[in-house]
């Protein structure tokens, strides 16, 4: 079985001194989701979109550019270079987290969940289809409900995405930790994250503004496949348009269900 030092990437990391701003304007530019910390030379902690908008919906009267990334920084979760990708994808299953550090001896790279998907996908052909594996379970909200609403309850139950539908209970788009990242910064260069002294209590009032709707940053369009499709088609949809998850319709046209990149590691572990 493939061992994770056959897939694993190399890591872009920053220096704990780094500033939050820093770390934010290279989030937005690059269009990642995390980066991992590290200390002469060593990768020790990482740091998401997650974590920094939690941190910022903090009222605390100081610029972000004056604040180190270690502050907030979280320890890596690592497992050893050998250890194979079916051990992988059951360790952030159970760790509910989308990336893990590869170690031989320190931290030599990383995977993701994309990465895992990328080398099951073939193995997943023809054994299940969406309906099979779809969460169909999952938390909305109301489009017109103001944003500091609906970003609490995405905090509350610890998810990345929220599905949004409109007064008639219709899906009507999707909103995501990178839309609240992306709304801090509305209307300014991105590179002021790291340039100005930004303060957080500014970012704190857009992040719990009344007065901005769901409806006004969510993406639209819901990328959504039929109940019936193989999952390894939706694997591959899902690598093609860069993104985690996407919707599941019913025989109606109406999203039934969720199916993430997570799901899909569920599927593989458990055939």
């Amino acid at each position: 079985m493939i061992e994770a030092n056959e897939i694993m990437n190399s890591p872009i990391t920053v220096d704990k001194e780094t500033s939050i701003g820093e770390v934010i304007s290279k989030m937005l530019k690059e269009k990642i989701s995390h980066v991992l910390i590290s200390e002469d030379g060593n990768i020790s902690k990482i740091i998401s979109e997650k974590d920094i908008c939690q941190f910022l919906l903090k009222k605390l009267n100081e610029p972000i550019n004056k604040i180190p990334i270690q502050n907030i920084s979280k320890e890596i979760i690592s497992i050893d270079e050998t250890a194979n990708i079916k051990t992988c994808s059951e360790l952030m299953i159970s760790k509910n987290i989308g990336s893990l550090g590869i170690k031989s001896g320190k931290i030599i790279g990383i995977i993701t969940k994309t990465d895992l998907v990328k080398i099951i996908q073939g193995e997943l052909k023809g054994k299940k289809s969406a309906v099979e594996i779809m969460s169909n379970d999952y938390l909305w909200e109301f489009s017109n409900e103001p944003i500091n609403k609906i970003f609490k309850k995405m905090f509350d139950y610890n998810i990345s995405r929220l599905i949004l539908k409109d007064e008639n209970e219709i899906s009507s788009g999707i909103i995501t930790m990178s839309d609240l990242l992306k709304l801090g910064f509305r209307d300014f260069n991105t590179n002021l994250a790291e340039k100005i002294e930004l303060d957080t209590d500014l970012l704190y009032d857009r992040f719990s503004s009344e007065k901005i709707l769901g409806n006004e940053i969510s993406t639209k369009k819901i990328l959504s496949v039929p109940m019936t499709e193989d999952i390894s088609k939706i694997c591959t949809l899902l690598l093609n348009q860069k993104i985690n998850g996407l919707g599941v319709l019913n025989d109606n046209n109406i999203i039934w269900g969720i199916l993430t990149k997570t799901d899909i590691l569920k599927a593989y572990v458990s055939k």
